[in-house]
């Protein structure tokens, strides 16, 4: 059901239960249901002359942070 998993990033079902819809959680819950919260959702990622573009929404008031490696 999941994918390769990271440090500090936390991925759940949501709605909460639905193990047909996994997605990447702002919050982390361990133990407790998922948060009732709108996850991060990538809507594209664009691979272009050796650049990558992540489009994403946001929401005012939150902060939001990537990491990345080679």
């Amino acid at each position: 059901m999941f994918g390769r998993q990271y440090p500090n990033l936390s991925q759940g079902c949501f709605p909460d239960g639905d193990a047909n819809r996994v997605d990447w959680m702002p919050v982390f819950t361990p133990g407790a249901p998922n948060s009732d919260h709108e996850p991060v959702r990538v809507t594209s990622i664009t691979v272009a002359g050796g650049m990558v573009v992540l489009v994403w929404s946001t929401v005012p008031g939150r902060t939001y942070q990537l990491e990345a490696t080679t």
